[in-house]
C-alpha cells in the first residue's frame, strides 16, 4: 500500500492552460508531456526549470540514474508530496525495481550489503529537512573519503525534488493523473516499451550554450558548483527565472530572503538582502520584514507573499495548500503561479547552501 495515500489534500487552486510552443519543447526534451505542463504554462520558466532539473537529463557525473531517482522518492516522502511520491513510485516500478526494495526505501530500511546508497539516501534526506542545512554532513562525509562531486550531487538532486514537491503540493495539484498511473489499461500495454526508455538517461540535452554566467543571481552557488556540468543548467534556471515579467524583482528577492532567513541560509540571505536594496528597499525595511513579515512601504500583496513564503519552508501539505488558496484570491493568475515558482526554487536555492560547507 503507497504510505501517502492518507495524507490530506486540497483542491487545486490552479486552472490549466494550453501553450503549444512550450509543450512542444517539453515533449521533446523529455518524450512527454507531463502533467503539470498545463498548469503551469503561463509562466513559462517554471516549467523549463522543470525539465532542466530532470535527472535523466541532468548531466550527473558522480551518481547513476536509478540512485537519483531513489533520492526522488525519499525526498518526495519526506516532503509529504502525495503527488511527486506517486509518480516517483510508478517510475521505480517501470524500470523494474522489486517491491522489496522500494519497500525498504519507504521504511528507511536499505539492504545492509549497501551502506553507501544508505548513507547517500540519509544525506538527501537532510538536505530536504534542512533542519539545519547539514553542513556539518557534508563536512563529515567529505572527510571520511566520499567524493566531494558525489556529496554535491546528491545535494543538488534532493533539492530539485524539493522544488518538483512545492510545485506540486503548494497548488495542490490534481493526484488522479498519477496516482492511478500504473493502473490505466494503456500503461499496461505501453509498459515495456516506456521502462526500456526510463532506463537510459536521455541523449536530449538542454541548449545552455549562450548562458552569460555573469548576470545570473545567487552567483556563489554556481562558482561552488563550477568543476560539475549541473552548475551550467542551474544557472539557466536562476538566470531564466529572474527574469520572468509576471512579478517585480523585489517580491522575488523577498521570496528568496523570507525563505533564507527562515532555513538560516545565511548567504543565500545576504545576497537577497542586496537584491532587495537595489530594488529599493533600505536596510531598516528588509530587517523589518524578515522579523515581522512587514515593513513600512510594503504593499498589502507583498505582506501576504512574505508570509506565504514563510510557510512554504516546513509545512503539513493541507495546511500550506490552504494558505496558497488565500493567496490565490489576492493575486492575478500568472502573478500567483510565479510565487509558486519562485518559492519552490527558493527552497532549493536555499537548502544548496550546503555545497558551500
Amino acid at each position: 500500500m503507497d504510505t501517502l495515500t492518507d495524507v490530506e489534500w486540497e483542491s487545486c487552486t490552479l486552472e490549466p492552460h494550453v501553450d503549444p510552443e512550450l509543450e512542444r519543447w517539453v515533449r521533446r526534451m523529455l518524450g512527454i508531456t507531463p502533467p503539470p505542463t498545463r498548469y503551469f504554462s503561463r509562466c513559462p520558466w517554471i516549467m523549463r526549470a522543470f525539465v532542466r532539473f530532470d535527472e535523466s537529463l541532468l548531466p550527473l557525473q558522480h551518481i547513476d540514474l536509478q540512485t537519483a531517482r531513489f533520492i526522488a522518492l525519499v525526498v518526495s516522502q519526506d516532503n509529504s508530496c502525495r503527488f511527486c511520491y506517486a509518480a516517483n513510485r510508478s517510475v521505480l516500478k517501470f524500470i523494474g525495481v522489486p517491491d522489496n526494495v522500494v519497500s525498504g526505501l519507504e521504511q528507511e530500511l536499505l539492504v545492509a550489503s549497501d551502506p553507501d546508497l544508505k548513507d547517500d539516501l540519509a544525506f538527501a534526506r537532510s538536505v530536504s529537512r534542512a533542519d539545519p542545512i547539514p553542513a556539518d554532513e557534508c563536512r563529515r562525509l567529505v572527510s571520511a573519503g566520499r567524493a566531494r562531486g558525489r556529496i554535491q550531487e546528491i545535494a543538488f538532486v534532493a533539492a530539485c525534488h524539493t522544488y518538483y514537491n512545492r510545485l506540486a503540493t503548494l497548488p495542490a495539484l490534481p493526484l488522479v493523473e498519477v496516482e492511478h498511473l500504473l493502473d490505466a489499461w494503456w500503461m499496461r500495454l505501453l509498459r515495456p516499451a516506456i521502462a526500456w526508455k526510463m532506463r537510459r538517461p536521455s541523449t536530449s540535452r538542454v541548449d545552455d550554450s549562450a548562458l552569460d554566467l555573469g548576470s545570473t543571481p545567487f552567483p556563489y552557488l554556481i562558482d561552488a558548483l563550477r568543476d560539475l556540468s549541473i552548475a551550467r543548467p542551474f544557472a539557466a534556471v536562476l538566470s531564466e527565472a529572474w527574469q520572468s515579467p509576471a512579478l517585480s524583482e523585489r517580491t522575488r528577492a523577498l521570496c528568496f530572503a523570507v525563505i533564507a532567513h527562515g532555513l538560516g541560509a545565511s548567504v543565500a540571505e545576504r545576497e537577497a538582502h542586496a537584491l532587495l536594496v537595489r530594488a529599493g528597499m533600505d536596510d531598516a525595511q528588509v530587517q523589518s520584514a524578515l522579523a515581522n513579515l512587514t515593513a513600512p512601504g510594503m504593499s498589502d500583496a507583498e505582506v501576504a507573499v512574505a508570509r506565504f513564503a514563510r510557510d512554504t519552508i516546513r509545512y503539513k501539505p493541507a495546511l500550506v495548500q490552504r494558505s496558497a488558496r488565500a493567496l490565490c484570491e489576492v493575486l492575478a493568475p500568472e502573478q500567483y503561479i510565479d510565487v509558486i515558482g519562485v518559492t519552490s526554487l527558493a527552497n532549493a536555492v536555499c537548502r544548496l547552501e550546503v555545497v558551500l560547507a
